[in-house]
């Protein structure tokens, strides 16, 4: 019989959950799905479509970051949108908070990333 797996020992940072690390977590799953939509283009499409259900919603203009998003995903060339999921500005985290890009990542990758910020 195998003794049960033990998880890995939750890091200092994972326990205190400071914003700091939320923020860099966020940002660690937008550098993926940039990384997959480099190659596919189409997660632009599934976003935008995904910004204006939100923004049909009630109180959707309590928000307006979707806005922003949407003149995002219309406006700007593919690699202005890379650019802007990766950058580590103010602007950039206030968008994460928002993101269109939700679905994109399967849950083992998304489960990944998780686990690797329980670490820290």
């Amino acid at each position: 019989m195998r003794p049960p797996v033990q998880p890995p020992q939750q890091g200092p940072r994972a326990r205190a959950r400071r914003h700091d690390w939320n923020d860099e977590r966020s940002q660690a799953l937008t550098r993926r799905v940039a990384e997959r939509a480099k190659d596919d283009e189409t997660i632009f499409a599934q976003a935008l479509r995904r910004v204006r259900e939100r923004l049909a919603m009630p109180g959707a203009e309590r928000n307006p970051s979707l806005n922003e998003w949407e003149r995002i995903l219309t406006s700007c060339t593919s690699s202005e949108i890379l650019e802007t999921l990766v950058e580590s500005s103010d602007r950039a985290a206030r968008l994460r908070q928002s993101s269109p890009f939700v679905g994109v990542l399967s849950r083992d990758e998304r489960n990944a990333i998780f686990a690797y910020f329980e670490t820290l």
